[in-house]
């Protein structure tokens, strides 16, 4: 099993302080709202979002674990698997290439995650970038990213080719 770890004093300060200040936003725009200030409510309905995304669904992970047939989130206490032969559909937005990376998960039993992945401050993150991309190739090989250049499984030892046209063409 693989674990990468995000870079602890950056996670605090980017991910707990972010969402424990939306907190702290949310209460004052409530306080607000109890007080007649109606445009408040909007800033209520962002901050709780933002601290419930944060606290109880880990959508930023400090720690990403990847096995055979699995892969893990965890954070904040919590600990989301997907066993591979579940997942149905797992797409990678990059964001800030190779440092950030939206990531989402549908397994066949309806169970969904969307995790924003930061490689910039995890320890060894260039490996999970690549390693997130040969996945989403694997799932869901007839992308048009995938027509320009197929991704390599950083973890082999061996290197397999196949041409793109006989990709595209399955």
């Amino acid at each position: 099993m693989r674990t990468y770890i995000y870079d602890d004093k950056i996670f605090r300060k980017k991910v707990t302080v972010v969402g424990g200040f939306s907190l702290f936003v949310a209460l004052y725009a409530a306080v607000q709202l109890i007080l007649g200030q109606y445009l408040y409510w909007l800033i209520l309905v962002v901050g709780i979002y933002q601290f419930v995304n944060t606290f109880i669904y880990i959508s930023n992970p400090k720690e990403v674990s990847i096995d055979g047939d699995m892969v893990s989130f965890s954070s904040y206490g919590k600990n989301n698997v997907f066993h591979w032969d579940e997942v149905e559909f797992f797409r990678i937005k990059e964001v800030d290439v190779p440092n950030k990376m939206y990531v989402r998960i549908i397994t066949k039993d309806g169970r969904k995650g969307r995790y924003w992945i930061n490689c910039k401050f995890m320890e060894n993150g260039k490996e999970l970038w690549d390693y997130f991309l040969f996945l989403e190739y694997e799932k869901e090989p007839g992308q048009l990213k995938f027509q320009a250049k197929i991704p390599k499984n950083p973890f082999a030892t061996e290197e397999v080719s196949e041409p793109v046209d006989a990709i595209v063409k399955e």
